[in-house]
């Protein structure tokens, strides 16, 4: 098992699934401080995005935004 800075357990983060982010890969030690692990994530949409790992396992992160554009659209139609 391996921890980042935070404690967190970061080993089996690869092939998880966090909303609509799925993570590839996952880089330790980026940052200023080198404190951060870094998840490089494909979103269900097909876009690849770099989410730091505290953000996935908290549940702030679970899309790459296309999720925020289909709720402004669907808000936004209007039924004829």
């Amino acid at each position: 098992m391996v921890l980042n800075y935070f404690g967190e357990n970061v080993t089996g983060v690869c092939g998880n699934r966090y909303g609509k982010l799925v993570v590839i890969d996952t880089e330790y030690g980026v940052g200023a401080k080198k404190k951060r692990t870094i998840c490089r994530c494909k979103c269900d949409c097909g876009n690849i995005v770099y989410v730091e790992s505290s953000k996935l396992n908290s549940g702030r992160k679970t899309s790459c935004g296309c999720d925020t554009i289909e709720k402004k659209i669907a808000a936004n139609r209007i039924d004829l």
